[in-house]
């Protein structure tokens, strides 16, 4: 009987779960990346950065500005042509380009 019971519970679970995941939003970039001018996106990945940072460690936007700054500069000028057209359209970066992001933010002394 409690194996019953616990799969029946195990069951309802998965359901809730799948319900769940069903019923989040699907991510969709904004619009505004499409036209946006290169400053505008650094500025944009900047304050991604400060964001991101700011959940990761006890430092004020103050703080943060400058590294992030240097982030989004570096990151971005690494990056060619297709991968800023893959970040307009997805709102993110491509695989190819999480390595020069990656390298930008250790250079600029964030984790």
């Amino acid at each position: 009987m409690t194996r019953t019971f616990g799969r029946a519970v195990l069951a309802a679970g998965v359901a809730l779960l799948l319900w769940g995941c069903q019923s989040m939003p699907e991510f969709k970039p904004d619009p505004k990346l499409k036209t946006a001018s290169m400053g505008e996106l650094q500025r944009g990945v900047a304050a991604s950065c400060i964001k991101v940072q700011k959940a990761k460690q006890s430092a004020s936007t103050a703080e943060l500005s400058r590294p992030c700054g240097c982030y989004a500069s570096g990151a971005l000028k690494a990056m060619d042509k297709t991968e800023i057209g893959f970040y307009r359209e997805n709102g993110y970066f491509a695989d190819s380009a999480r390595p020069k992001a990656q390298a930008a933010m250790n250079a600029c002394g964030l984790s």
